[in-house]
Parts: structure tokens; sequence; C-alpha cells
């Protein structure tokens, strides 16, 4: 589903990779997991994908992948005489290419401010179908709102049951201020009701023969 909406809301007509760039409000909320797996679905369709971990204060893409990997996103930032390739590492199981965040530096919003995660993505544009641009929580920090500019599709994460709806404000200002370019939200962790239609949980009864189960009172009054 989520690689289907993706087609929809992707700009049409632009050369080169596109950049979906994938946020939340605070930590916990699936980012990270919604980042890996949209990888690893773009890329059973056969394209190149690249995974960057930009959320360099909290990284969580080499723990989660399992991956030996010494130099990541900090090293290059930090040192202009490293090479975008030699910091993109192979996810054989996920079929994609990944960059990893790095160290955690003592700096972290000057190293995205000082010109050279550009040229990263100015790398992936050229040399893959998609980037995909995990971040840090928007509500934490300011990295993403520093990088976002960068996104031709910000996949904003709300994971139900878990975020304060009172936090529900920060997205809908953000969306509302036009400040995360492209902006669409997907909602991690909801449960569908098993009960509608045709099996998928939708409730959208597609009258393939399989009805809706009606709730016990409907059954008693008719």
């Amino acid at each position: 589903m989520v690689r289907t909406m993706l087609n929809f809301l992707l700009p049409k007509g632009k050369e080169g990779g596109k950049t979906i760039f994938i946020t939340s409000t605070i930590g916990g909320e699936g980012k990270t997991f919604i980042a890996i797996n949209t990888a690893s679905v773009l890329a059973l369709s056969n394209k190149k994908v690249l995974l960057i971990g930009a959320d360099i204060r909290n990284p969580k893409i080499k723990e989660y992948l399992k991956l030996d990997i010494e130099k990541g996103l900090t090293h290059y930032l930090n040192d202009e005489n490293e090479k975008v390739s030699a910091i993109i590492k192979p996810c054989e199981k996920g079929k994609f290419d990944v960059i990893d965040s790095g160290i955690v530096a003592p700096n972290p919003s000057e190293l995205l401010m000082n010109g050279r995660f550009e040229k990263v993505l100015e790398y992936g544009k050229a040399n893959y179908d998609y980037v995909l641009v995990d971040t840090a929580p928007i509500k934490l920090v300011t990295d993403t709102f520093i990088l976002g500019q960068n996104a031709d599709l910000f996949i904003y994460v709300i994971r139900a049951n878990y975020l304060d709806k009172r936090l529900l404000d920060v997205p809908a200002k953000f969306f509302s201020e036009k400040r995360l370019p492209n902006m669409a939200i997907l909602v991690n962790g909801s449960e569908f009701d098993k009960n509608f239609g045709y099996g998928y949980g939708y409730g959208y009864g597609y009258g393939y023969g399989v009805e809706a189960k009606k709730p016990w009172w409907k059954k008693i009054t008719g």
C-alpha cells in the first residue's frame, strides 16, 4: 500500500532519483522501521534504492539491520577528503544500499549545515531511483528542518496509541505552514476491525460474497 501511494504522491517528470524523507514527532513512533521496510519494498520492484541514516543523534539503522559498518554519514560530513561511495554499504538481505549514520558526533547540527549532506543527496539522485532519508524526530531537534527542503516527499509517521493526541497539533501546524515539502501522514501501529468487509479489515465492502459480521445487538434487534 505504501509503495502504491508513493507513486501518486511523488512529483512526475522530475529527472534523477526521488528523495523521500521520513520523520516523526518524537522517538519510538517507528520512523526507522518504516524507512527500512519502505526501502526493502521499493527494492523488490527492481528499483535501485539508497537508505540514508540522517538521525545522527540516535542512530538505529545499523543496529536494526545488523550490519558491520565502520564509517557512516558523520565521517563523510566531517572529512572533506572522504568520498560518498566509500561510506555506502550493501544490505544483501534487503537488496538496497545503506549509508549508516556513523558515530554520534558532538556537533550534529553544524555537520548537517556544512553543505556536504547536499552532495550525498546529489550522488544518491544521480545513481539511484529512490533515496530514503531517516531523519531525527522533529519535536526534539531542528536537524530535520535543516535538511527538509531537499525532499520530494516528506512521510510523517504517527504511531497510534502511542503519541499523545495533544501533540497532533505539531504535524498539523507544519502542514498548514508548509514547513515540510509535500508532507503526507503515515499512521503506524493502527489495528483495523477484522470484522469489516472482505477480510483486509478496511471495511470497503467489495462485494465478493463475504458479508461483514453484524454486532450482537443487531442480531437481536434485526
